[in-house]
């Protein structure tokens, strides 16, 4: 069997005497079943109760850093994804305020006045369960036009 890379010294000591406390117990259990049609079952039923004893009751470095690593791994997910969502916004954003410049030339200096008049436009293209409001347009223009200028 491969040792864990991962796996400290203090952990595979911790594991080692964890196996040595449940072996004598199991060692009796066995003993008093044999011969029983369902001892390998029991047995199996009797190693999953004391781990599931065992997972709750007493610290595992091992499944701490493996609950850590899926925290890590799911904030990193939702954090890419609301990342990807507030590019589509600031694209269409951006997108709808070009269209109105375009048109009126004068609103490209009123950053309120810009997101007044693209805010349904906006809102329509997103489709959201809730509109964005006129400041938090204006705020994404502004934060565009610092970016870009």
């Amino acid at each position: 069997m491969l040792a864990d890379p991962d796996v400290l010294p203090h952990e595979k000591l911790m594991l080692r005497s964890a196996v040595e406390d449940l072996g004598t117990p199991l060692e009796r259990l066995a003993d008093k079943i044999k011969g029983d049609p369902f001892d390998d079952m029991a047995l199996w039923f009797a190693l999953r109760a004391a781990f599931v004893i065992t997972s709750h009751t007493s610290p595992n470095p091992i499944i701490e850093r493996i609950r850590q690593d899926l925290v890590k791994e799911r904030a990193a997910r939702a954090r890419q994804g609301r990342e990807l969502g507030s590019k589509k916004i600031d694209d269409v954003i951006r997108c709808a305020a070009e269209n109105a410049w375009k048109q009126d030339p004068a609103l490209r200096e009123r950053r309120g006045k810009t997101a007044a008049a693209i805010a349904d436009e906006v809102n329509r293209e997103l489709n959201r369960s809730s509109p964005l409001k006129i400041r938090t347009i204006e705020a994404r223009l502004l934060r565009h036009s610092r970016m870009s200028g």
